[in-house]
């Protein structure tokens, strides 16, 4: 199936050390993950949607409430997050939000937040337990704070940068890329090569050097960074600390293994509040990881995290830096961070989930309506009872991605596959005439796609999902054969790039291939008559497992009495997973 069960790592002449080994439950989410040769234990446990419910362990727990909170909310929103050690979960936030989804409060014993908003998604107020900090704006741009220790107003360039930071006074310059660079008055700069990858940072005449996960101080390494943490550095050896996590990745705990006492010992215990700022937690035992919310590395100095594209600042909940991405998102501000909703959402990694439709009669194609629609019910006096389900919304929740829209800009993530749906002598039932309008997408697509992505160390972080239904999946072909094509002929700039298709009741299914290096996950349903009945049988189509698809995730039958309906594969998201390949020097390798 692909997924990473061990992860081994062994340096210069140290022993080889298991960091981690992953077991998986029947539909492939992560079950149980052991550290350091087995030496810890963290056990996971889902909801009937797929859902992080629980994560378990003798030093970090999370219980996650949905639908079964303080306030209930049914679209995963997350309404309770109680945490703790082993079975005593002693801390706990309360969550509400707005009617446009956005977090207005995150309420809890000694840490609390409480936000409000304007149309665009500006914070107009910020009450962080007994502080209230209240939001002046000139447009999205922040203009000044009041109610706290913020030293002067904020001041722009003609990019959006904020060259003065308000919240400190201090002056900020930045290159062409839109990074900062100097810090005047606290004598600290930062390098970077022509990509954007941060190569040094200067503090005082004190240089940390970045090599791809390899941080030096002073021109000696400090640590290596693993899957798990990091490798720490000591005289001509390493010792081995690992982080534990919570549901968006934020390090709640750090330990390493003594080896005098062959004992786990606490290194750091960190809480945050929901927009992200630390709040360290237990006996301070050491202060050495800096890789904490999201895992992005705090500035001290700052009292800012870098996110690699741009520096976020949790003390306001804002970026001072636009959104290289905006235009995507022209519904709500560039500054706002994971669209306030920082309790589900992860900024920095996010990962691009472009929707191919099928044929269609009603105008819905290329749009978001295709993926969208109701059951409808039969109540005990008779009358008609409506559940909306939103497919595309599920996904993207799944994956813990929420750009709803990405139309009004030249690339749109929803296409249509089907060539302008159910029209006389279109073509559309002529299987290469989708693939090849997919590819001359594709091509259209392929540079702004791959350009947008972004990077650490020059090394792609996002990922493309490729979600397909019915004639889309031979478009989807196409259009992947395009983007692997511009990756080929630009390795350097592809590096890293990882693409995972997803096919569901594919039209014509026993004619298409898989593509190598991209894992594809194909679901259908036994009575789909479009497929493999009637209508299929017609248009030479009929289930088969794709020609070269890997055993990695194909359901047959994802609803005993379900159809060709995308509504009919609800229940399959929550099974959906990522692929492992990643495009290196050329060409993708399996991770």
């Amino acid at each position: 199936m692909g997924r990473k069960v061990k992860n081994y790592e062994k340096i210069n002449a140290d022993d080889e050390v298991l960091l981690a080994e992953n077991l998986y439950n029947e539909i492939g989410q992560l079950k149980t993950k052991e550290l350091n040769n087995g030496d810890q234990k963290t056990n996971y446990t889902y909801n009937e949607r797929g859902w992080l419910k629980s994560s378990k362990s003798d030093q970090f727990s999370q219980q996650l409430k949905y639908q079964d909170g303080t306030n209930p909310q049914f679209n995963g929103n997350i309404s309770d997050q109680l945490w703790g050690a082993g079975n005593t979960l002693a801390n706990n936030f309360v969550y509400t939000y707005d009617k446009l989804n956005r977090l207005s409060s995150g309420v809890g014993p000694g840490m609390s937040e409480a936000m409000s908003y304007d149309l665009m998604g500006n914070i107009q107020s910020l009450k962080r337990d007994n502080i209230t900090r209240n939001y002046t704006y000139n447009g999205n741009r922040l203009n000044q704070i009041t109610g706290g220790t913020e030293k002067s107003a904020y001041a722009y360039d003609d990019n959006g940068n904020a060259i003065v930071d308000g919240k400190n006074g201090q002056a900020i310059s930045y290159n062409n890329l839109n990074l900062p660079v100097k810090i005047a008055g606290l004598d600290l700069s930062y390098v970077y090569d022509a990509a954007g990858n941060k190569l040094k940072k200067i503090k005082g005449g004190l240089v940390t050097d970045y090599i791809e996960g390899i941080q030096y101080t002073a021109g000696v390494i400090e640590f290596i960074q693993t899957e798990t943490g990091l490798a720490r550095r000591k005289d001509n050896s390493y010792g081995y600390e690992y982080n534990l996590t919570d549901n968006l990745g934020n390090v709640r705990y750090s330990f390493y293994k003594n080896p005098v006492t062959n004992k786990i010992e606490r290194l750091q215990s960190d809480d945050y509040y929901p927009f992200g700022l630390r709040k360290s937690s237990g006996n301070t035992v050491s202060l050495n990881n800096k890789y904490l919310y999201n895992g992005k590395e705090l500035q001290d100095e700052l009292g800012q995290y870098d996110y690699g594209a741009r520096f976020y600042d949790p003390v306001i909940g804002r970026w001072n830096v636009l959104d290289a991405k905006s235009e995507l998102y022209f519904q709500i501000t560039p500054y706002a961070y994971a669209a306030n909703t920082p309790t589900n959402a992860i900024d920095p990694n996010g990962h691009i989930v472009i929707f191919i439709n099928g044929n269609f009669y009603d105008g819905t194609g290329g749009s978001p309506k295709y993926w969208r629609g109701f059951t409808v019910g039969s109540n005990y006096d008779d009358t008609k009872s409506y559940h909306p389900w939103f497919f595309d919304k599920a996904v993207m929740n799944r994956f813990k991605d929420h750009n709803e829209s990405l139309k009004g800009t030249s690339f749109n993530a929803y296409i249509d596959g089907s060539l302008g749906g159910h029209a006389p002598n279109n073509g559309n039932l002529k299987l290469q005439n989708r693939i090849d309008a997919g590819y001359e997408q594709g091509q259209q697509d392929a540079a702004v796609l791959i350009n947008s992505l972004a990077r650490t160390n020059g090394v792609i972080t996002e990922s493309l999902k490729i979600v397909t239904h019915s004639m889309g999946a031979a478009f989807g072909k196409g259009y992947i054969k395009a983007i692997i094509e511009y990756a080929k002929a630009h390795p350097k700039l592809a590096r890293g790039l990882s693409i995972t298709e997803y096919d569901f009741a594919a039209f014509q299914q026993n004619k298409l291939s898989a593509i190598p290096g991209v894992p594809l996950f194909q679901f259908d349903n036994i009575g789909d008559d479009v497929v493999s009945g009637a209508i299929g049988y017609s248009n030479g189509s009929w289930h088969a497992k794709q020609s070269g698809r890997e055993e990695n995730g194909s359901n047959d039958n994802v609803l005993s009495y379900g159809g060709h309906d995308i509504g009919d594969f609800m229940r399959a998201v929550s099974t959906l997973s990522v692929g492992t390949y990643k495009f290196i020097n050329g060409k993708f390798v399996r991770q």
